[in-house]
């Protein structure tokens, strides 16, 4: 998102031009081609009825929008201010700006449910309240750019200001509507449509949305559009909106300010304004201080909060700053919202929110905002810092307060604050116990530091610079680490409600929209960290994920090494990883940073020569070590046993050298994607297999392994993305001809040879091509032998690197294992040792699960798994890379269907198909519907055709259908939990046990496996929080 900080112009680009991030449809008839959104109706196929490609971002008011479209032939539009149908979640209603190549008619306005055909080209229309509708022709406009007139592209452009709707085609006013009574949508999502018919082709780019902008419009009808204002391309956004979704708006404006130095604020404000946003219908702007030239975000620049401007609509502001000192224009702004006597949430340093010499409207210098505005001022840590926590006690007499509903568990690892300025004005609902360390679990500290316990959050009335009254709510903990804890996020939601005057839900939802992975606090040591970082409002909106650590720097600086680092004498850090993030290089030379962990150490200088990389640092020391002086050697080599790292440092009291040695590799270049515990990158480069072999090599990796259809479809797809028509892969039968084996010397277990191949034409066709683009179709996506020197096809190729890391998080505590040997004694004791759980989903992507992409996807923190509109022919799995003998396996899951909706956990099983990655085995049966017969929790073993001596359906073990009936969520996420031990099985659901059955032909293990099942019509299933306790 860009915008002009002195104009409050907001613009957001619906499409980045190489993927479809915050695109949902039917992507068998959506591509990305050459930076387009294209749609395609092949003559093979026909639709029964129109498709659409929906944009996750919701639109509420007056906007403009504006996007270019190619249409060879038939039917298209852009649908705004639409819903999506839950019948039909493919479809759009709403507004359409018409797009018809048939007819040669560009630019009428169109609505599909009543209106049809509201403006034709060329009129002006005004919908009554009765719903007749008066048209007038609108006078032959002056097109401002008719250059691309009749070529391929068009400009559209969408106004919509008020209750007047005005489109233009190439800067010529094609319609307008005038809807005085709102009979139309005033908010809503942007889709893109794909008509039923004939074959046709349709291309959409540069689709961007404006919000704040000075609209560019016609004052008369025979005057021609004055030029909207652009934003200048050097301008960088102080912040991010993000808007409600479609039809959860309550119409209310929350601005939060980050930036702070220290406890990360830059992370906590866009996580919950995404929460306060789509969660709660709040429309939230996010504001961060810029670097001096305002080229990316630096809270370390006191006078760089800009955007202020934003307050003069707000209802709400959260602020989190640090001892900041905006310039005189933009305190003006937070002055006159204090003069409003609107609501002001402080989080942690907002007690010493600003600093210097400034004051808001003259009477209220900045260093006293935090104790007239808040009640309180910094005052002082109260326990150890960065040692001690605290705990969240309620004050006595508060627990029905509307703000503290449904919070009881709060804990933050931030110490105390001391707050001993409060009176009895003020209104403390939570004080903070200090507790022995930082772990949640840890106990409260006995003795004088909690008697009495300090204040941690509380309501205060305040008096602003103009003498109005208004009321804050005030809360001393608040590192982004801290909001881990589900109450102290409720705690803040809660406040928003009670202080807008709304009503405070029972238990406000509070689940991340986007995967939250907060940094840990502290300051940055490193002078130009920020600068480094590159981090812009931007990396922080929906659907993005950004920390300011330094993890997520990818824009910056790409890694060329990540070890997984092995307790040593030396080096205490037992699950760090050491990271080298290159910043510039130059051919063999580079500048870098060192990071163990989320910690930067320092900047390195090195080189790069083979497959050794050296570097020579100042003052680089293994953790934990406090040594000063000295040049720092480090080398990084391949061995067998993986990565070595070998290390000599030099200080005052002497040197040492040590190695770690690694199960790691090198991390590939930048634009990788990954499948399982590999990472894959297809290059452009147009080698000959020999030598993509050896650049593969090269770079610390292979050429393509690609063993499965999950890898080819991955391959497939990127290879298309960047224009090259083949690839080299890792197989040949060079060795002996027609015995096909990978680079790593095992024979083909998978393939997708095309018709008749291979067919070794030439003698020398001994090296496998996947073909990407080819003038017989039937060819495409399949597999051909070719000669190293390929003169049919400009092959590029694909490495593939081995990751270090595992699927889950590996406990760091040990504990035994209890009644393995008797599955009897515990049947219906489902574990709550947390300390042994690994969690098997990351929230992040499917690393360690197998699948076909095109139907399994992350969204929101969750796996969702998708059928195409009309089902599947058959069944598919995303399966586990790892194999489970008796284990706990705790979910949650949801479904989401038409009618039938058929489902289930694979467990003890085997991959019978690899193509299509059909499983075999024990499965937990998951479904609903009229025509579903057996109840969810009932056991099946299934068998398959391609697995000797396996009937499809035997050994079916019921679940007791009437628990089942009463305690299954049938629209909602139900908690599952499937015990099994030896060949004992206990099923719960919602915490009812509904099945629990000896089952005599129980493999020993196996793999776990979700299915989406074949049918005729769409289907989802949502999964979270997948867990699993080895027993």
């Amino acid at each position: 998102m860009d915008a002009a900080s002195n104009s409050g112009e907001v613009r957001l680009h619906l499409f980045n031009g190489s993927d479809f991030s915050g695109w949902n449809g039917d992507f068998s008839y959506w591509k990305v081609e050459d930076g387009a959104i294209v749609g395609r109706l092949p003559p093979s196929n026909s639709l029964s009825k129109r498709t659409y490609l929906t944009s996750d971002h919701s639109f509420v008011g007056d906007f403009e929008l504006e996007f270019d479209c190619a249409i060879e032939e038939g039917n298209s539009g852009v649908v705004y201010r639409t819903s999506r149908p839950r019948s039909d979640p493919l479809h759009a209603f709403g507004l359409q700006i018409d797009i018809d190549g048939a007819n040669s008619e560009f630019g009428a306005a169109y609505e599909e449910r009543g209106l049809a055909s509201v403006a034709e080209v060329g009129e002006s229309v005004t919908l009554s309240s009765s719903g007749a509708v008066s048209r007038s022709p609108i006078t032959p406009q002056i097109t401002d750019d008719t250059s691309d007139v009749g070529s391929d592209w068009k400009h559209y452009r969408v106004v919509a200001v008020g209750d007047s709707i005005e489109h233009y085609v190439n800067g010529r006013l094609t319609s307008r509507i005038s809807d005085p009574h709102r009979r139309l949508s005033q908010q809503g999502l942007v889709a893109l449509q794909l008509h039923k018919g004939k074959p046709m082709t349709v291309r959409f780019k540069d689709i961007t949305f404006y919000k704040g902008r000075r609209f560019a419009r016609n004052t008369s009808d025979s005057q021609a559009p004055q030029t909207a204002q652009s934003v200048p391309s050097n301008s960088n956004d102080p912040g991010v909106l993000i808007l409600p979704a479609a039809t959860r708006s309550n119409g209310k404006h929350i601005v939060l300010l980050a930036g702070d130095q220290e406890y990360r604020s830059e992370e906590t404000m866009p996580m919950l304004g995404k929460i306060l946003s789509q969660r709660h219908g709040f429309r939230c702007t996010v504001l961060f201080p810029l670097s001096a030239n305002g080229s990316y975000i630096d809270p370390t620049n006191k006078q760089g909060l800009k955007g202020l401007n934003t307050l003069s609509d707000a209802d709400l502001m959260i602020i989190g700053t640090r001892f900041l000192e905006p310039i005189e224009k933009e305190a003006k702004h937070l002055t006159d919202f204090l003069n409003a006597g609107k609501p002001v949430i402080g989080i942690r340093t907002a007690t010493h929110a600003f600093g210097g010499n400034g004051s808001f409207g003259g009477n209220l210098p900045y260093v006293e905002f935090g104790r007239r505005i808040l009640g309180e001022e910094w005052a002082g840590h109260h326990g150890k810092y960065k040692s001690q926590g605290s705990r969240g006690v309620v004050e006595a007499g508060k627990q029905m307060h509307p703000i503290l509903s449904s919070v009881s568990r709060v804990f933050a690892k931030t110490n105390v604050y001391q707050a001993p300025h409060l009176t009895k004005e003020d209104e403390v609902l939570m004080r903070g116990a200090v507790t022995e360390t930082q772990e949640s679990a840890s106990r409260i500290v006995s003795g004088g530091i909690n008697q009495p316990m300090q204040p941690i959050a509380w309501l205060h009335p305040y008096k602003s610079p103009g003498g109005a009254n208004g009321q804050s709510f005030c809360l001393t903990a608040g590192a982004s680490v801290d909001f881990a804890n589900e109450d102290l996020r409720r705690l803040i939601v809660n406040a928003v409600y009670f202080l807008t005057g709304g009503k405070v839900p029972i238990k406000s939802d509070v689940e991340f929209v986007d995967p939250f992975d907060p940094s840990s606090f502290g300051h940055f040591r490193e002078k130009d960290h920020w600068q480094v970082a590159n981090l812009h409002s931007d990396d922080f909106g929906l659907l993005k994920r950004a920390s300011v650590s330094g993890n997520v720097t990818q824009a910056a600086a790409s890694s060329i090494l990540t070890a997984q680092i092995q307790p040593s004498s030396v080096w205490r850090s037992s699950d760090a990883v050491l990271e080298l993030l290159i910043l510039d290089r130059n051919g063999e030379d580079f500048r870098a940073r060192m990071k163990v962990g989320k910690r930067i150490i320092r900047e390195v200088r090195g080189t790069v020569k083979n497959d050794r990389i050296s570097w020579l640092a100042k003052d680089v020391h293994p953790v934990g070590e406090n040594r000063q002086g000295g040049d720092n050697l480090g080398t990084i080599r391949h061995a067998p046993n993986g990565v070595v790292i070998d290390f000599m440092w030099k200080g005052p009291n002497g040197s040492g050298e040590f190695a770690l040695r690694s199960a790691g590799a090198f991390k590939p270049p930048s634009g990788v994607f990954q499948v399982g515990t590999h990472f894959f990158k297809v290059f452009d480069k147009q080698l000959t297999w020999d030598e993509a072999r050896d650049e593969c090599t090269r770079l610390g990796g292979t050429l393509a392994k690609v063993d499965a259809m999950d890898i080819h479809e991955h391959v497939f797809r990127e290879a298309k993305k960047i224009g090259m028509d083949s690839v080299w892969i890792g197989a040949c039968d060079a060795e002996v001809e027609g015995s096909w084996k990978w680079i790593d010397g095992t024979p083909l277990s998978f393939s997708r040879w095309g018709p008749g191949q291979p067919n070794n034409k030439q003698e020398s066709e001994h090296f496998a091509l996947l073909i990407v683009e080819f003038r017989n179709p039937k060819y495409v996506g399949t597999w051909a032998d070719q000669p190293s020197s390929s003169t049919e096809h400009r092959p590029g190729f694909v490495c593939q690197w081995t990751t270090n890391g595992s699927i889950g998080e590996t406990p760091t505590t040990s504990s035994t294992t209890t009644a393995a040997q008797n599955p009897r004694t515990v049947k219906s004791e489902m574990s709550t040792d947390s300390a042994r759980k690994i969690r098997l989903f990351n929230g992040r992507n499917l690393i360690g699960w197998r699948g076909l992409p095109r139907f399994w996807s992350v969204k929101r923190g969750g796996i969702v798994g998708s059928t195409f509109p009309n089902g599947i022919p058959e069944p598919t799995f995303l399966v586990s890379e790892k194999e489970y003998q008796d284990f706990e396996l705790n979910w949650k899951v949801k479904l989401v269907g038409a009618a039938n909706v058929d489902s289930g956990l694979n467990f003890r099983s085997g991959v019978a198909d690899a193509s299509t990655f059909k499983m075999w085995g024990p499965q937990c049966n998951l479904g609903f519907g009229s025509t579903f017969k057996h109840p969810w929790g009932t056991v099946f073993y299934k068998g398959h055709k391609s697995v000797p001596k396996q009937k499809w359906h035997f050994d079916k073990h019921e679940s007791d259908v009437n628990l089942v009936n009463s305690n299954v969520i049938q629209n909602g996420f139900n908690e599952m939990q499937l015990r099994c031990v030896g060949k004992d099985v206990v099923v719960k659901l919602n915490g009812v046990i509904v099945l629990d059955r000896d089952i005599p032909k129980m493999p020993e293990s196996g793999r776990l496996g979700w299915q989406l099942w074949s049918g005729s019509g769409p289907m989802e299933i949502h999964l979270k929080d997948i867990e699993i306790i080895e027993l």
